[in-house]
């Protein structure tokens, strides 16, 4: 996966996870991007988990919620988000191309 190490895919996908299943199963076209998703999901939800102060993790999601405002205006600071946030140019092209390779 572009972008993404090993041990953060891992991370984001489980093996045997309903995550792992559903990009297993679906269309080869979308699982890199099904794959970045999860990833993405997996950090914000972690967000909670890994701060103990409340004033810290609310400057982390100010700073996502930021991020996807720079995505759907095509500037984002790290390809992943890009290509996860629906509305940006990246993303649509990706889902233009999948679209046409499945005829």
């Amino acid at each position: 996966m572009a972008g993404l190490s090993r041990e953060h895919i891992e991370r984001a996908v489980p093996l045997g996870s309903s995550s792992y299943y559903i990009i297993r199963f679906s269309p080869a076209p979308y699982r890199n991007d099904l794959t970045h998703l999860f990833a993405w999901q997996r950090e914000l939800t972690n967000i909670p988990l890994e701060c103990s102060d409340p004033g810290v993790a609310k400057t982390r999601l100010q700073w996502w919620r930021e991020e996807i405002k720079k995505s759907v205006r095509c500037q984002p600071w790290r390809a992943k988000r890009r290509l996860v946030v629906p509305g940006s140019r990246e993303a649509a092209l990706l889902t233009r191309r999948a679209l046409r390779q499945r005829g």
